[in-house]
């Protein structure tokens, strides 16, 4: 075929303290690789490095067959690949060979894991059927919460140990490493514990980390909704502008170069939503009540004009969806949400991930340390917003105190809780995860962490559980 959850901060002290095996001291001789594979962009590079020598989009621009496929149906071919681990090492090997011009079997690769195995609603039959009802108009706007099972439990253990195979058999890698995003983001914001909320292209999740261990479900909550499904919005939303405005410049043009053209364009407005053309309101915010926000001009690379009035704040404005706020002008409560339709609760997740964890102590760790990763999580005024939003769940969300320093009552309200969010540059959130195994990887006290190819071929791929936990 080929041409040629994290280490915990004890383990990390341990191996600092313990003699070199030969295997570890030569993998420490190399420069390990760093691979993150997500479903808009993949992470690929040297530790010890800021930002990935490869940053790229999975499926190629030009692979897709029209500019309709820039949304949920390209993001679903990214994840196929993901989910097959001969595509998976097939794409590293091109990569690695290509675009770092080196051979993978001359370095340790640490590779990046999410905090679940794609379902199908993403990968299988599911995820297409979903793609024909999105282009019928009729797809379900339902935001699905990812349930962990011991058959997705099974099926996990069972992925991850197919890809250690496929990697260290077929690619040559010396040594290999697996850790959680999760955890790794925390690593890259200087820290070993937290409530890490991942807001990728695919789903959003919101992780429990404390020590550098990443807690499994139902202290780790996924959705299925992310920035995929914010294109889709604005798409909806633009398109009849962008059709208009191209095919007006392109009178001329055969109907091959219009469409070429508005793919082209609209990888541009996905580009650009989260950099400039969006933001998130201070608030809850209502497209009707703000119909006549004036509109804003921007200008993409293409030199394409297109003029946002409410899109600016309303894409965005889906990751607060469904929250029942004041409406009436005295500040009294409603029960009628002030937005509705698809979207999800993410100030709600965060709360309700958070509060799962009894010791008082640690939830306020927790709580103190709310990490931000993710392109879309680069929105401005995001961090904000969420923190807001946060303290006022938490303040009407009823948690019991246990643990040190209580008498293991029942505690009221949670009011009293500390709530800090930390967020990174932007450039820096849009590849958290990558940065947190640069650093790891490039620490003295990880040499004993690697799996060599010799342990690999002494115990097997199970291994990697235990020296991966």
């Amino acid at each position: 075929m080929y041409a040629g959850g994290g280490a915990n901060e004890g383990d990390h002290h341990s191996a600092a303290n313990a003699p070199f095996s030969s295997a570890a001291a030569e993998a420490n001789d190399l420069d390990a690789l760093v691979f993150e594979f997500g479903t808009s962009r993949c992470k690929f590079g040297y530790a010890g490095e800021d930002f990935p020598r490869v940053y790229e989009r999975p499926v190629p621009h030009d692979e897709v067959q029209d500019d309709a496929e820039l949304g949920r149906r390209l993001n679903r071919r990214s994840a196929q690949v993901e989910s097959d681990p001969e595509k998976l090492a097939q794409w590293l090997f091109d990569a690695s060979s290509s675009r770092l011009q080196t051979r993978l079997s001359e370095h340790p690769l640490l590779l990046v894991e999410r905090p679940f195995t794609l379902p199908a609603e993403i990968t299988g039959d599911a995820g297409q059927a979903q793609d024909e009802q999105e282009d019928a108009g009729s797809r379900s706007t339902e935001t699905k919460t990812v349930q962990a099972s011991s058959a997705s439990k099974k099926r996990d253990l069972k992925a991850r140990e197919q890809m250690v195979e496929v990697v260290m058999e077929e690619l040559g890698v010396p040594a290999l490493f697996c850790a959680k995003s999760a955890v790794l983001a925390c690593y890259a914001n200087a820290r070993t514990s937290g409530l890490v909320v991942e807001m990728g292209a695919t789903y959003t999740s919101v992780t429990s980390v404390h020590e550098g261990y990443a807690f499994a479900y139902p202290k780790s909550q996924v959705t299925l909704f992310g920035g995929h499904d914010l294109d889709a919005f604005l798409r909806t939303k633009l398109a009849p502008q962008v059709s208009k405005t191209l095919e007006q410049k392109l009178a001329t043009s055969t109907e091959a170069e219009i469409a070429k053209r508005k793919k082209q364009t609209w990888s541009y407005v996905v580009e650009a939503k989260e950099s400039g053309l969006c933001r998130v309101a201070d608030g809850p915010f209502d497209e009707a009540q703000n119909a006549q926000l004036p509109l804003i001009n921007y200008e993409l690379p293409d030199k394409t004009i297109v003029s946002l009035g409410t899109e600016r704040f309303s894409v965005a404005e889906h990751y607060f969806m469904g929250e029942t706020v004041p409406r009436t002008a005295d500040g009294s409560d409603s029960s009628k949400p002030v937005n509705e339709g698809p979207g999800m609760r993410l100030p709600e997740l965060i709360c309700e991930t958070g509060g799962l964890t009894t010791e008082t102590e640690l939830r306020k760790e927790l709580f103190q340390n709310i990490v931000l990763t993710g392109g879309s999580s680069c929105f401005e005024n995001m961090p904000t917003r969420i923190e807001r939003e946060v303290v006022t769940t938490l303040s009407g969300m009823p948690l019991p105190l246990t643990g040190s320093g209580s008498n293991g009552a029942a505690g009221g309200y949670t009011s009293s809780l500390r709530v800090k969010v930390v967020a990174a540059h932007p450039q820096e959130r849009r590849v958290g995860a990558f940065l947190g195994g640069s650093i790891l990887a490039s620490l003295g006290s990880f040499h004993e962490m690697w799996m060599s190819k010799a342990e690999y071929a002494e115990h097997g791929a199970t291994l990697i559980h235990k020296k991966c936990p």
